[in-house]
């Protein structure tokens, strides 16, 4: 947005102005969560600074196997695979999503692991 400035100071006025755009879309993922129950860290999905659009996530086991899928950023893994809480370990991630900068739309596909920490 644009923000202006006005300073007085002993009878004298001096103003400015800037614009500051916000580049890209920040987005966060954790390396750790607690499916405990306590309604603190209990899913694992992204933190972002806007909506993701074209969104996809995968968890997988050691094994390669897919254990969750999710086309809405909104909707994270609660640490169960078929209704069934799975063990403290570490499991890869996959997520894909656009983001839009400056009118120009970016793929963007980053891979991790976070720990399942009960």
């Amino acid at each position: 947005g644009l923000y202006y400035i006005e300073v007085t100071k002993n009878g004298c006025t001096s103003s400015d102005s800037i614009y500051i755009y916000k580049s890209g879309v920040n987005v966060f993922m954790p390396n750790a969560f607690t499916p405990d129950g306590d309604g603190l860290n209990d899913v694992f999905k992204p933190v972002s600074s806007e909506p993701l659009q074209d969104f996809s996530l995968i968890i997988l086991n050691r094994a390669g196997e897919v254990i969750f899928e999710s086309t809405n950023s909104d909707i994270g893994w609660n640490g169960k695979y078929n209704s069934i809480l799975l063990n403290n370990g570490v499991y890869v991630w996959k997520m894909v999503y656009t983001a839009y900068s400056h009118q120009k739309a970016d793929k963007v596909e980053k891979m991790g692991t976070v720990t399942l920490l009960r």
